[in-house]
């Protein structure tokens, strides 16, 4: 049964405990889509109506249960328009439902941050590379993981210019896109692991510090010099030492690297394994950053509930049950139990604009952003 208004304008949307909340029954109406009935409801005091549909993630879906295949197929390397062929749908159902998975995805890792027990681990950050539409628009994707549990925490977007050898007509290309669309920050890292500290900070008791582990890039020493707290964080740099060819013996200075970066180095190998667009040299890959970032948070949700950490050992339960988030693995139908509204939880203006699909992307591709009447 409905436990609030779903209508932010009503006084009785505070929730639960709202004294004002208060409903009839009005009646009930028939999905087309599988013939199930579903009650209807009339606020006592908006006297605005709804359906127990309004609380489902599966609102408005023509194809409801399309929903936990293509969650399924996401993070099983399964590009859209190989997923609509297997389950006997139109490309742009998958392409809807993966924008709507990743919405959802966005708001629960917030929930998840805000449960999260004070941070005792160390976290281990660097950016995961990719691109969207051509390799004139790169993207990194800096991500956090918490050194032990190897729980994903957060995910923030670092567009910049593209880099490496380039032959002279690849740079005269990239001067004019960038004429066309503009240039992106050149300190898109360092606002990048900003974001992520201003995240992370409160988490931490007030009488320890945040221990943070990356490689020597610099903008990242630069991020935690200029960040107002600075002084609580313990930052430990380890340089990328130059390597011999494949299966040489490895240097003093890479061992250490490799064991202190271990994290999230593994996690970015199994995001390459899992996301089919994040192959290396395969003619998969992204339209949008949009979706990048969306499929991205979709796949760490996935990760930290549903996956054992070990495939092998799945006794020893997933991410969020290490963390003490939660003591029995979860499936993709409790993750989609219920709809969580964007209001419903402090979201960082970056995810905030994912899930808007409102990212300033710079190119000739339209994305239409997610502004429908009753979106929110």
């Amino acid at each position: 049964m409905p436990q609030s208004c779903p209508r932010r304008q009503c006084p009785s949307h505070a929730g639960p405990d709202a004294p004002a909340f208060g409903y009839v029954r009005v009646g009930s109406y028939h999905r087309k889509c599988d013939g199930r009935r579903v009650p209807r409801f009339r606020c006592r005091v908006c006297q605005r109506g709804f359906s127990l549909q309004t609380f489902a993630v599966s609102y408005y879906l023509k194809r409801p249960e399309l929903l936990i295949p293509i969650a399924n197929a996401i993070v099983a390397c399964s590009a859209h328009r190989q997923t609509a062929r297997s389950l006997g749908c139109a490309a742009s159902t998958v392409s809807r439902q993966a924008a709507r998975i990743g919405r959802h995805a966005i708001t629960f890792l917030t929930r998840m941050l805000a449960a999260l027990p004070d941070l005792d681990e160390a976290v281990v950050y660097d950016h995961f590379e990719s691109f969207a539409s051509s390799q004139y628009f790169p993207l990194g994707l800096g991500t956090a993981y918490l050194h032990d549990s190897r729980l994903l925490l957060s995910v923030d977007l670092a567009p910049h210019r593209r880099t490496g050898k380039m032959s002279p007509r690849q740079k005269a290309r990239r001067d004019q896109l960038e004429k066309s669309y503009g240039k992106p920050s050149p300190r898109a890292y360092e606002q990048a692991l900003t974001e992520t500290l201003d995240r992370l900070i409160p988490k931490v008791p007030k009488n320890r510090n945040l221990r943070l582990v990356t490689d020597d890039h610099a903008q990242y020493a630069t991020a935690v010099a200029r960040h107002p707290h600075s002084e609580r964080i313990e930052h430990r740099r380890y340089a990328n030492p130059p390597r011999g060819p494949k299966g040489s013996p490895r240097s003093e200075e890479a061992l250490a690297r490799d064991r202190a970066m271990a994290t999230v180095d593994h996690a970015h190998q199994f995001l390459r394994h899992s996301l089919s667009h994040q192959r290396r040299e395969t003619i998969a890959f992204a339209r949008r950053h949009n979706s990048l970032a969306e499929q991205l948070i979709t796949h760490g949700v996935w990760l930290n509930y549903v996956k054992a950490r070990r495939e092998n050992r799945p006794q020893e339960g997933t991410r969020a049950m290490h963390a003490g988030l939660t003591d029995e693995p979860w499936s993709w139908e409790r993750i989609f139990a219920r709809r969580l509204q964007p209001f419903e939880v402090d979201l960082p203006p970056t995810w905030q604009r994912v899930y808007c699909r409102r990212l300033p992307f710079p190119s000739h591709l339209e994305v239409k952003p997610h502004a429908l009447k009753n979106a929110f």
